[in-house]
């Protein structure tokens, strides 16, 4: 319970502080990451042939089929992003700001990619 108290009250003051814009972009990011990680697990066996980025790629194949390794390496991106942003809002809130728009807008290509894209072998 007290956890849950000190999130609420840090979440509170970064409200007061006017941070709210800071606040959406990054909330965005996060909530395009996890949408993106359910289409990966709800079409898992199309995007095993259907994956684009080498990368990912890999990390499929090192899965041998399991989508968990995937998954793991794809939310610690996240996470490992969403950190550098608070931290950055931290120490920095001039420079934090372009660069969570610019992450917010390449988030927002990846979200109209993954709703409205249409597979080439449609």
């Amino acid at each position: 319970m007290q956890i849950a108290r000190m999130a609420a009250q840090g979440w509170q003051q970064m409200a007061a502080s006017g941070c709210g814009g800071f606040l959406a972009m990054w909330s965005f990011v996060g909530l395009v990451s996890a949408y993106d990680a359910w289409l990966a697990v709800k079409y898992w066996e199309t995007l095993m042939q259907l994956e684009r980025n080498p990368l990912c790629q890999y990390f499929i194949a090192l899965g041998d089929g399991d989508w968990s390794i995937f998954l793991r390496v794809k939310t610690s991106g996240t996470l490992a992003v969403l950190s550098v942003l608070a931290g950055l809002y931290r120490s920095n809130r001039r420079l934090a700001l372009p660069i969570a728009a610019a992450v917010s807008a390449f988030q927002f290509g990846l979200l109209l990619y993954l709703t409205f894209a249409v597979p080439s072998w449609f």
